[in-house]
């Protein structure tokens, strides 16, 4: 299932059957996605891995996926929580 709801996908990416692409993931031009890309995760290359995460309104948050960690982005002030491996906005 490809559930792509506000996500970006590259030029010339290839999502495999039976992929979900997560809430505000991108994911970059050219990468062969073979895996699930979790809500605001970056992938890369070919095949796709994790490269980091991003916020809604499409910055970069430069976070290193430390479970616990919490990050602002710098442009539109949404603050989110690392947190079993899943990037979660906080209220």
């Amino acid at each position: 299932m490809l559930w792509a709801l506000r996500a970006t996908l590259g030029a010339n990416s290839t999502i495999l059957c039976g992929i979900t692409v997560g809430r505000y993931a991108f994911v970059g031009a050219g990468a062969v996605v073979t895996k699930d890309v979790p809500d605001y995760g970056l992938v890369m290359g070919n095949p796709a891995r994790l490269a980091g995460w991003m916020c809604r309104c499409g910055v970069n948050l430069g976070l290193n996926g430390v479970n616990g960690a919490k990050v602002t982005c710098a442009s539109c002030g949404v603050s989110y929580r690392m947190e079993k491996d899943e990037l979660t906005p906080e209220p």
